[in-house]
């Protein structure tokens, strides 16, 4: 399954919280990942996902988005993942002064 590769992967290598859905009780600083669709032409898939960074700063916020992209170049080793296609914006909810930066990360891997 390409979300727990996904989540265990970034936990390892970030050593930060990752979560599948937000918590009951949130941490300072964690990430979230949702896989927001697939596609599977030829048996090879190219999943989408919404990979939300959070911290208590926005430059903490930043910061952590910008480690997730670096580490996630990083998850195309030729196996299971062929490819990683990466996006990033601010998806910061201002009113409630929660910090969230949101890598949209496109990966082609094998299904098994």
């Amino acid at each position: 399954m390409i979300e727990k590769t996904i989540r265990n992967y970034l936990k390892d290598e970030l050593k930060v919280p990752v979560y599948l859905e937000t918590p009951k009780d949130i941490p300072d600083k964690y990430i979230v990942i949702e896989k927001t669709g697939s596609s599977t032409p030829n048996h090879i898939t190219t999943s989408t996902f919404a990979i939300n960074s959070y911290d208590t700063t926005l430059l903490k916020t930043v910061q952590l988005s910008e480690s997730v992209k670096a580490v996630m170049r990083d998850l195309a080793d030729g196996k299971e993942v062929t490819k990683v296609e990466l996006s990033e914006h601010n998806h910061t909810d201002y009113k409630e002064k929660q910090y969230c930066y949101q890598v949209v990360a496109d990966v082609t891997h094998y299904e098994y």
